[in-house]
């Protein structure tokens, strides 16, 4: 009878869980060589890798602080030609007129023509229908008007 099957044999139902326990760490050890053993005794493997894992973390999280911009930075970058640079990637005419749209209620008439004049840019470099073009640049003048209307209301 081998050692693997006496340890098997000597263990029965009515003993303690941890002498079942016992009995098959035993078994586990006697086919493992030295290092598989040495890895099933090292207990504070798992400590280890906490600490280093914490301190790993730590690392990181001080180099993000130190990397990232401070984001009230940020708000310097809300010029207006920093808007018509971020604007420009925006490809879609149809979004600028919402975006257009959107201004106009907030009362920033200014921000809606330059959208609209975005649009125009576009249609026109796509080779856009006449009617289409149109359709923008009534706006723009629309929005022109109001302008006008809103400044000689506030001059008086």
């Amino acid at each position: 009878m081998s050692v693997k099957g006496y340890l098997v044999d000597t263990v029965h139902a009515n003993q303690p869980f941890e002498t079942i326990r016992q009995a098959h760490m035993e078994n586990i050890k006697v086919g493992t060589s030295s290092s598989e053993k040495q890895l099933l005794s090292n207990s504070s493997g798992l400590g280890a890798f906490a600490i280093k894992a914490g301190i790993v973390l730590v690392v990181l999280l001080i180099l993000a602080d130190l990397l990232l911009p401070d984001f009230s930075e940020l708000k310097k970058l809300e010029s207006p030609k920093t808007k018509l640079l971020l604007l420009s990637f925006v490809q879609n005419p149809q979004a600028l007129f919402k975006i257009s749209e959107i201004e106009e209620d907030e009362g920033k008439t200014d921000n809606a023509i330059r959208e609209m004049e975005l649009a125009v840019g576009l249609l026109e470099m796509h080779g856009a229908s006449k009617q289409v073009i149109q359709k923008y640049a009534d706006r723009i003048k629309y929005l022109k008007s109001k302008k006008e209307d809103t400044d000689s209301t506030a001059a008086h």
